[in-house]
């Protein structure tokens, strides 16, 4: 889209270059209240095994545009065939776009209680059912935000899971809890001001919430480029970089600043290129902080018995359930950690499917691994 578009489009961490229809048809999400990729597209051209072209909906309505805005048709809805199969070819979709709001505010919040963690995501899944917000949430461990940060250059090559010591120690240089969530509110500046005394409610004596608009992050963009790099301005530096990174995605701008938590376990040194390894585990929960503490609980330090940290999201991609991205990182050049990273894919695939959590992205690894 043209800068000063009047339209926007929701864009994922996953960076400009990324496919639009290829994360669409593997159900992917971002940040929007247009978040949910799948609900938000219609009208899949299609090539079928036999050579047959088809449209979904009222995709071969001809001189109509009605394809391009209902996604049903008459009869069954085949739309829901196509994603995440191979029952054909999608050649073609329509992509929902957003009018650009009048006013786009971010929140933020942190934790390191466990207990208030769980109340966090009990309450987000309320306030997304009842419309308060209605875009995707982010919740991440401190792994995940620290796995796109600078001080991870420092384990490069490091093969063992960091110790708690080591990760509150980090964390706290970085300005960051166990748990760090953000989300966007989106509407008329009456309608976002509304929504910002809701949320403020509805966490009160839970977690404080921090609130940034555009000319805020407009703002501390300015104040920082002035500044030199020293070890005193470096950490402003760093957070007005974050912010504006984050502020974008909600935004619909993309970035490729998030794509380095691909290289949490063997990071690049400057100027070289590394074949990094990267497994994705997904299990979709229930929207409750007891399935989230369950989940993680169970996890994370399976993955450690294995060698491995465990970077988590959780995000309400629909207001009743959340998906959980975690990442297993390791090194392909490496026959070992090739092995270990397969093994520990098939524990933890064994665990989410225990506990009943079904993934809904799977990876291309052999479970007899």
């Amino acid at each position: 889209l043209t800068s000063g578009s009047s339209l926007m489009l929701d864009v994922t961490g996953a960076g400009p270059d990324a496919s639009i229809v290829g994360n669409t048809l593997q159900r992917g999400f971002g940040h929007t209240p247009y978040g949910d990729h799948f609900a938000s597209s219609c009208n899949y051209e299609v090539v079928l095994p036999d050579g047959k072209l088809i449209r979904t909906g009222f995709g071969d309505v001809t001189q109509s545009n009605v394809g391009h805005v209902y996604p049903y048709g008459n009869g069954p809805c085949l739309q829901g065939t196509f994603p995440q199969s191979h029952a054909g070819i999608v050649t073609r979709m329509t992509v929902w776009l957003m009018p650009r709001y009048e006013t786009i505010a971010g929140f933020s919040f942190k934790t390191n209680d466990p207990s208030v963690f769980a109340q966090i995501v009990d309450r987000i899944g309320q306030l997304r059912r009842n419309g308060t917000i209605d875009s995707v949430v982010h919740m991440a461990n401190d792994l995940r935000v620290l796995s796109t940060h600078p001080a991870m250059k420092e384990r490069r090559g490091t093969r063992e899971p960091l110790t708690a010591a080591e990760r509150a120690e980090m964390a706290k240089k970085a300005g960051i809890c166990q748990w760090n969530g953000l989300g966007g509110l989106y509407g008329s500046h009456r309608i976002v001001s509304a929504k910002k005394r809701d949320l403020k409610k509805a966490f009160n004596r839970i977690c404080p919430l921090r609130f940034f608009s555009a000319w805020q992050v407009k703002t501390l963009r300015k104040v920082t480029r002035r500044l030199p790099s020293t070890r005193l301005f470096d950490p402003v530096k760093s957070l007005s970089t974050t912010v504006s990174d984050v502020y974008d995605l909600l935004c619909g701008i993309p970035s490729a600043k998030h794509l380095e938590g691909a290289f949490y376990r063997n990071r690049p040194e400057s100027g070289k290129v590394i074949d990094a390894g990267l497994i994705w585990i997904a299990p979709i929960i229930p929207c409750t902080g007891r399935d989230a503490q369950r989940l993680v609980s169970a996890i994370e330090p399976l993955a450690n018995e294995y060698g491995f940290d465990l970077p988590i999201t959780i995000s309400p991609v629909v207001p009743r359930a959340a998906a959980c991205i975690a990442n297993l990182s390791y090194d392909k050049s490496d026959s070992e950690d090739c092995s270990r990273a397969a093994e520990c894919y098939a524990a933890l695939r064994g665990e989410i499917d225990r506990l009943g959590y079904p993934p809904y992205r799977t990876a291309s690894v052999k479970l007899d691994a």
